[in-house]
């Protein structure tokens, strides 16, 4: 009796490079990290990968995505795939739910999602491990950033000034990672990376206080309706 076991997005990134390698006569195992380039593949073969890579996983890249970075080894198309599949899942939730709970959903799994490298600092040096890490921190901050977005767009209500609304917005939003995170190398360094992932778990807290406190105070409902 047989089972059939349908491939994860990362098993087709990996067969998907695997043929376009072959097709050059390169049957030799190749990294996750390895450039693609360096590995055979010329200019032609990456725009066919680039092809590939839609058909296959049935997904539509951006142009401004389709760069030689996205595409310069295994390990970086997981990272774009993975961003692109939370696009479209925080784009579904924004619409799906109302703008308050999608913020919940985009906090909570951007928070958690930090424990994937405190796992990966427990399991060591693996390809497969930093992949799975990497990709759930991309899908989890693609979500996260998609409903943020539509938040941000949500407060801008007047006509007149709403480039300079969102703009100054989206300024105020970047003082935290910019200038906040100066001195996580560190805090890294004194309590070692397991503990210091966690901790940044904890860091969020204060953020989804925050949004109970404005939930409580009913200030989305103030907004409307927000569209995605």
């Amino acid at each position: 009796m047989s089972a059939t076991v349908e491939l994860t997005p990362k098993d087709h990134v990996v067969d998907i490079v695997r043929d376009i390698l072959a097709r050059r006569s390169i049957n030799r195992p190749i990294r996750d990290d390895e450039d693609l380039r360096e590995a055979g593949l010329n200019s032609l073969d990456l725009v066919n990968l680039m092809l590939a890579v839609e058909s296959e996983l049935d997904l539509k890249i951006p142009e401004s995505e389709m760069t030689l970075k996205n595409f310069r080894s295994i390990a970086a198309i997981r990272v774009l795939v993975a961003t692109l599949v939370g696009g479209f899942a925080g784009g579904y939730v924004a619409r799906r739910y109302s703008l308050v709970t999608s913020l919940w959903i985009g906090g909570v799994m951007q928070a958690i999602s930090n424990l994937a490298f405190a796992w990966l600092a427990h399991v060591g040096v693996n390809q497969w491990a930093l992949a799975l890490a990497i990709s759930v921190e991309n899908f989890t901050g693609a979500i996260g950033t998609v409903i943020f977005v539509a938040y941000l767009s949500a407060l801008c209500q007047n006509p007149l000034h709403t480039a300079t609304q969102y703009a100054l917005l989206t300024a105020l939003s970047a003082v935290g990672r910019t200038y906040l995170s100066s001195g996580a190398g560190y805090v890294a360094a004194a309590t070692g990376w397991p503990l210091f992932f966690a901790i940044s778990v904890v860091v969020a807290v204060p953020s989804l206080l925050l949004l109970a406190w404005l939930q409580q105070r009913r200030h989305f409902e103030t907004l409307g309706p927000v569209r995605v």
